[in-house]
């Protein structure tokens, strides 16, 4: 069994932005995280509309023979959240 040891981790504020001394984030990082949520609030939404608000994990309905892209696309155009750079992120 792999032993864990336990880290300390630092709140990144507006005023630090950095984890590690020297640490500069990448120029469009914000992008690529914002886009991870949007597609973790479709799937979200997908998941509560097709199986119920209690399910838990896929259901029959969200098999990938059951979903077609469309399916994902409406509810990727729905999201609507705050993004990383505290602009609202929203997909038409």
């Amino acid at each position: 069994m792999p032993q864990y040891t336990m880290m300390k981790f630092i709140k990144v504020t507006v005023e630090s932005r950095s984890l590690i001394a020297g640490y500069e984030q990448q120029k469009y990082l914000h992008f690529v995280h914002d886009a991870v949520f949007a597609f973790a609030h479709a799937l979200t939404t997908m998941q509560s509309d097709l199986c119920g608000d209690s399910w838990i994990g896929m259901c029959e309905e969200m098999e990938p023979d059951q979903i077609d892209g469309e399916t994902l696309l409406a509810h990727l155009e729905d999201v609507n959240f705050i993004g990383q750079c505290t602009s609202s992120s929203v997909f038409i």
